[in-house]
């Protein structure tokens, strides 16, 4: 069997994860078509950095 040291292995189940920056304080995560993830009252697809005294730490 020969085998090409630059080639890539291939991967059945590769899952990606896409973001996308709002700003420096917000970052969503997207769905495979890249559009907005939506999310419910219990769940959010969004991160928010939060400065540390702000949030009483």
């Amino acid at each position: 069997m020969e085998t090409n040291p630059t080639s890539r292995p291939r991967y059945e189940n590769t899952h990606y994860v896409y973001l996308l920056k709002g700003d420096d304080n917000v970052l969503f995560i997207l769905d495979q078509t890249r559009g907005f993830r939506v999310g419910t009252a219990d769940l959010s697809y969004t991160l928010n950095r939060v400065d540390s005294q702000e949030a009483g730490n």
